[in-house]
């Protein structure tokens, strides 16, 4: 633990004149309470096991994630567990029932290649450890280029990793990386609903904002007390756990509290005539980006309540009124493209040109392969 805050002050150095900038400084003090949880045994997310550091990139700080193995990490800092354990969770989203049994065939191979070609290890760049991380398209390049070459000093058998890309939020960035020699990796399909559309007039997006205006339940929004997140962490859970994937990130009821205290993330909440929180919506945002790590409702409550919906239209309502895009992550294309979605690519930058060649073949073998096929797939299967 002494060696991680050594690194952290030791990048903070770098450029000292900027530590105290509010987005800088937001940056470490998140690392702060990541490293203090960690260290007194409190692991903020259950399915995380990674060092955290931060380093300037011109005038701004990015965090950023180091890691080895750690297989069984949450796909937030293991592309390994984003390619074989939850994509093998996924499989029965894909309509073709040939594609269907190719992929369980070859992902036990494939997750053999993997661990191979050591893809775990790598520095992951601007990596808050949330599903989708807004990336900044106008990045200094030339200081991208010292900060890498900073950090694979310090870690010349790491690959440097940037998740969370695509072609509407970071075009000029996706150029210069690929310029640059970086791979360019395709994980998923992403939905973005850009401020330039028209999503807000449509009529699936009318029929939520006449839902969320009618509704019996009261909107919270200020007042949380370090007590509303024990809730909080278990509207969370049944929704993104134990409805979907165990291999989103496992957030602790103190580790969402920091993130609403350290202004993080936004909270929103809908309450009961008893007042009990019966749905949350967590907000991160960043270069005019707003994506929703945290969102959570009672599933035990029925249908007719309209939950989700109610949270979505409270999420496009804040987007309509900050004039921002909303990237609303992936699955559920059905929903989102009904109010307007639009499907992006969604890619991770990988740099391992000074990687061993084994490793560094390895990396562009899997980088081809998945340029040619993966898209498709996404874009067939609306997943």
């Amino acid at each position: 633990m002494n060696s991680m805050r050594a690194s952290l002050s030791l990048e903070a150095d770098v450029n000292p004149s900027h530590s105290m900038q509010p987005e800088n400084q937001r940056c470490d003090d998140w690392i702060e309470q990541f490293q203090r949880l960690q260290a007194n045994q409190q692991p903020p997310i259950a399915n995380i096991n990674t060092q955290l550091s931060s380093i300037f990139v011109g005038e701004m700080k990015l965090p950023y994630s180091i890691n080895h193995r750690e297989y069984e990490n949450s796909y937030v800092c293991s592309i390994y567990n984003a390619m074989i354990e939850y994509a093998g969770g996924e499989i029965h989203l894909i309509q073709s029932r040939w594609q269907r049994t190719l992929l369980k065939m070859l992902l036990p191979v494939a997750g053999l290649f993997l661990k191979r070609m050591k893809i775990n290890q790598t520095i992951g760049l601007n990596n808050w450890l949330l599903s989708t991380i807004p990336v900044n398209n106008r990045l200094d390049i030339r200081a991208l280029e010292t900060a890498k070459n900073h950090l694979l000093v310090t870690r010349p058998n790491h690959s440097l990793s940037i998740r969370c890309l695509n072609a509407y939020e970071t075009p000029d960035l996706l150029q210069h990386l690929k310029d640059a020699n970086w791979l360019l990796i395709p994980t998923r399909q992403v939905y973005l609903f850009p401020k330039e559309s028209n999503w807000w007039k449509r009529n699936n997006v009318k029929n939520d904002q006449r839902l969320l205006r009618k509704t019996a339940f009261k909107l919270k929004s200020t007042a949380f007390v370090r007590e509303d997140f024990g809730r909080i962490a278990e509207l969370y859970r049944q929704l993104y756990i134990d409805k979907h994937s165990i291999h989103n990130p496992q957030f602790s009821a103190e580790y969402l509290w920091q993130l609403h205290h350290l202004k993080i993330v936004q909270f929103y909440a809908f309450e009961d005539e008893h007042a009990k929180m019966v749905a949350v919506l967590g907000i991160f945002e960043l270069y005019d980006i707003i994506t929703t790590p945290i969102l959570g409702y009672d599933t035990d409550l029925p249908q007719s309540y309209g939950l989700y919906r109610i949270l979505i239209a409270q999420l496009m309502k804040i987007t309509h009124e900050k004039h921002q895009t909303l990237n609303l992550s992936s699955g559920a294309a059905h929903f989102k493209k009904q109010r307007g979605g639009e499907g992006f690519i969604e890619y991770s930058a990988y740099y391992v040109e000074h990687l061993s060649w084994w490793r560094r073949s390895a990396h562009k073998v899997l980088a081809k392969l998945l340029q040619t096929f993966a898209p498709a797939i996404f874009h067939s299967n609306q997943i």
